[in-house]
């Protein structure tokens, strides 16, 4: 495929275009994976369960777009579920374990920006969960 962009100067003034050939598609998400280790208690009523998400680096990216290359990462989290009845059961865990700084390929920079949009730290969550049958 054949595409031209802008060229920049230091003070983001348009200074002539440029033909890009062979520019690769773009948005194109890295390889992920997800791994989970679980095990029922108590007949069901009680799972613990440890998740790993594995992300490859994108390399493969659109010149035309603007898009840059983003480093692979691995995030780990505990979570359980307990469900007391029929009706009510508990969730809670942690996401991103060990508080690893990464960003998603996918994620858009802020206007005016050059950082790249971290995701959140450790996380911890709670979850109470009514089911009306």
């Amino acid at each position: 495929t054949s595409d031209t962009m802008p060229v920049y100067n230091q003070n983001n003034e348009i200074i002539g275009m440029e033909e890009v050939t062979n520019d690769p598609l773009y948005e194109v998400p890295p390889f992920e994976s997800t791994i989970s280790f679980f095990y029922k208690f108590f007949g069901s009523k009680f799972i613990p369960k440890a998740t790993i998400r594995l992300v490859a680096a994108q390399n493969y990216i659109s010149q035309s777009y603007y898009e840059s290359a983003t480093p692979g990462f691995a995030v780990a989290g505990l979570s359980f579920i307990y469900q007391h009845n029929q009706v009510i059961s508990v969730s809670g865990g942690v996401k991103n374990l060990f508080n690893n700084r990464y960003y998603e390929h996918l994620n858009r920079r802020i206007i005016g920006t050059t950082e790249d949009m971290l995701e959140p730290g450790i996380n911890f969550y709670c979850n109470l969960i009514f089911t009306i049958q």
